[in-house]
């Protein structure tokens, strides 16, 4: 923890307003170690100030030091006393600035783009810029901007006063949709977080207490804990007739988890939250018109039209092929002569924003400000608000992504050298290095914080091509590391389902088997250590993460049987038994959902229409065979 402590002074003393109160800096060994960590004290005067306060005026001597120290104000009073009671009163009346501060969030200016504006347009589109301007406090609707078919749904569910959550695909348009409501939800206070900013438990606390609002969450604005706090505080919600409306990623399955633990537990109930899916393309039916509504829209600012099979991320890249263009800024492209500059950018392609906390804690200190300078538009330095710090975190500054698509086809483009394995290796390594040194021995932290850089859905996101990832690369990730988180129970059971995803890409048996089988013990190790921990902790939360692992358990032997042609009768009951375990999960019923409708050869899906289609010759011990009925009849219902 002394590294934490450490790297917190730091940051505070180069990046925040320091007071210094009654202090010689005659002496003072702490003051002077802080004082040899190397910035410049020009910056230091834009981004903050140094105070210090004394009794008396200074000597000329004295003056000399303050400089020493990069001191930029003193203050002077007649009494020690006087500076508390200042110090006192300016606390109180920061207090009431603090509620100001979040009234921000619901008074952002709206700009529209007219159809003449064809390069702008065109920016927003190719490059995925994003529609909320911090500093400007604006937010912008491009002129093929579209209302999606939910939107309607989830106005007319306001007077319901719920908690409302809106599950996507990590490119759906979930940003768009929560702009949307912002315009059209006229009728009562709309506060609006997006991706960029977040909020701190007290502010948070302030928005429930609120009546009558509607507050809007994007991905990335709160955090696990907070997500959770929210469902417990549901039915206040509903009593201060208030809704709060949160983006989902789809493939967050620990938050789908939180929700069906929290009922399962009555904390909270089925009537208290709403759910929504936003599709990751546009739709065309007796209900909806999305498809036909932006295909009017899209040529005016010179763009292909959509169609109906092209996913949104299809289209970005078709677009891109078609017209042999970008956009704005189609010059500007990452360069990496160092594993630290890599993993900045990683960190700001999975996170959109970072605190000058974590740059300290990084060491990012040097990378930041060139990157900035260098990726400017797309990466931006600006002031955090208040309800963004609490005392874990009194970060004032802080960076952010202006376009999550540019530094993701960047990286995609770089990782598909395999000439940069090396360097995105090192740099993955040098992140979770650091995670490790800022976590100290707080195990469940370290995971925590890890868990967001090493979900296989995540590195296969932020490394964007045509093909829709990089399988080879992730795997090369995984292996370098193996080492620094095999106690990681969360990790290992990523890397298993890193190993069955490229299975699926592998042509000889052979080859599929041996990942199989690597994968398949990844699993089983990670499935045991997660029982153990909960045999020592007997926290129900560690179920969630049981039931997953018993899901991608069963779809590994599911796939080893398929090779097999389900020929061997002790795999084919393996499966059955691990299959059922799954299943009947509470936590495991909406993967089961997914993996049903698949159209694929793959997984469960595949055992189970095996099993219906050959039932009577498949190889089976006559113990499982009312167990495989069982799941029969849940594999049938609703086809």
């Amino acid at each position: 923890m002394r590294f934490a402590l450490l790297y917190k002074l730091r940051n505070d003393y180069k990046n925040q307003n320091i007071i210094f109160i009654g202090c010689s800096l005659d002496d003072e060994i702490d003051l002077k170690t802080l004082s040899t960590w190397s910035f410049d004290y020009t910056d230091k005067d834009t981004l903050s100030r140094t105070i210090i306060f004394i009794k008396g005026k200074p000597s000329k001597l004295q003056q000399s030091k303050f400089k020493t120290f990069g001191i930029t104000d003193v203050v002077c009073f007649q009494t020690f006393e006087e500076m508390y009671y200042f110090l006192l009163d300016t606390w109180n009346e920061s207090t009431k600035i603090q509620e100001d501060e979040l009234t921000k969030h619901n008074q952002f200016s709206m700009s529209f783009l007219k159809g003449t504006e064809i390069e702008k347009n065109q920016d927003y589109f190719l490059w995925g810029k994003g529609l909320f301007d911090l500093k400007k406090q604006i937010i912008t609707y491009p002129y093929y901007f579209i209302s999606r078919s939910i939107k309607e749904t989830i106005t007319k569910n306001i007077n319901k006063n719920k908690v409302h959550l809106i599950y996507g695909s990590r490119l759906s348009g979930k940003s768009y949709l929560l702009a949307d409501l912002y315009r059209a939800i006229r009728d009562r206070e709309v506060f609006y977080f997006d991706g960029k900013s977040r909020i701190t438990q007290t502010a948070l606390e302030k928005l429930i207490e609120k009546r009558g609002i509607v507050s809007l969450f994007d991905i990335g604005t709160i955090g696990r804990e907070q997500f959770e706090y929210i469902l417990q505080s549901a039915q206040k919600i509903n009593i201060n007739r208030s809704n709060f409306i949160i983006n989902v990623n789809y493939n967050d399955s620990d938050t789908l988890g939180i929700v069906k633990w929290k009922l399962k537990q009555n904390i909270i109930q089925s009537t208290d939250i709403l759910t929504y899916s936003l599709y990751n393309r546009f739709m065309n039916n007796k209900k909806t018109e999305e498809l036909k509504e932006i295909n009017k829209l899209l040529p005016t600012v010179h763009l292909p039209p959509c169609t109906f099979k092209r996913t949104l991320l299809d289209q970005l890249i078709y677009t891109e092929n078609l017209l042999k263009k970008k956009g704005k800024f189609s010059t500007q492209h990452i360069k990496i002569q160092t594993p630290k500059q890599l993993a900045l950018l990683i960190v700001l392609a999975i996170k959109e924003k970072i605190f000058s906390l974590e740059i300290v804690n990084f060491s990012f200190d040097l990378e930041i400000v060139e990157a900035a300078k260098r990726y400017d538009p797309f990466i931006e330095r600006i002031e955090t608000n208040i309800h963004e710090k609490d005392a874990s975190d009194l970060s004032r500054i802080k960076y952010v992504l202006n376009s999550k698509y540019w530094l993701r086809r960047e990286l995609g483009v770089y990782a598909r050298k395999k000439d940069n394995y090396e360097i995105v290796g090192d740099a993955y390594r040098y992140i979770i290095k650091k995670i490790i040194d800022s976590c100290g021995h707080n195990e469940h932290k370290q995971r925590n914080i890890c868990r967001n850089f090493i979900l296989f859905d995540v590195i296969n996101d932020i490394f964007l091509d045509e093909f829709h990832g990089n399988i080879e690369l992730i795997v090369y990730i995984y292996t370098v590391l193996h080492e620094l988180l095999a106690e990681d129970f969360h990790f290992l059971h990523q890397n298993s389902k890193c190993y069955l995803n490229y299975s699926y890409v592998l042509t000889n048996n052979c080859d599929k088997l041996d990942y199989l089988n690597k994968a398949l013990e990844l699993v089983k190790i990670s499935k045991a250590m997660i029982e153990n921990k909960y045999e020592e902790k007997n926290n129900e939360r560690l179920l969630i993460t049981l039931a997953h692992t018993q899901y991608t358990l069963a779809t590994i032997l599911c796939e080893i049987c398929r090779i097999h042609n389900f020929l061997n009768i002790e795999e084919n009951d393996s499966a059955i038994n691990v299959i059922s375990e799954a299943v009947y999960s509470p936590y495991n019923s909406d993967d089961f959902q997914r993996e049903r409708k698949k159209k694929t050869v793959q997984g469960i899906n595949s055992f189970m229409q095996n099993a219906i289609n050959n039932y009577k010759e498949l190889n089976i011990s006559s113990e499982n065979r009312n167990q495989l009925d069982k799941l029969i009849n849940v594999f049938l219902l609703d086809y």
